[in-house]
């Protein structure tokens, strides 16, 4: 590995964790929550169903978004 190659490594590093020191608590960063976490009941996944856009809930959580027979994603809308 080269010198420049490591160089760049520890700068992209070191933007990650100003990142992640910066985080304001308001969601934006994905890396503060728990992945097996369900968004709408806020506890662990129960029958997980993933939706298209790879958003999962729980089966019970998600059927109760169901309108008209489509069930739309909460977090995309």
């Amino acid at each position: 590995m080269t010198s420049s190659s490591v160089n760049l490594q520890t700068t992209g590093m070191s933007d990650a964790a100003e990142a992640v020191a910066a985080d304001d608590g308001s969601g934006a960063a994905s890396c503060s929550r728990n992945p097996l976490l369900c968004f709408l009941c806020e506890d662990y996944y129960s029958d997980p169903c993933i939706l298209i856009c790879f958003h999962t809930f729980c089966a019970k959580c998600i059927r109760t978004k169901n309108q008209e027979g489509k069930i739309n994603c909460p977090l995309c809308g």
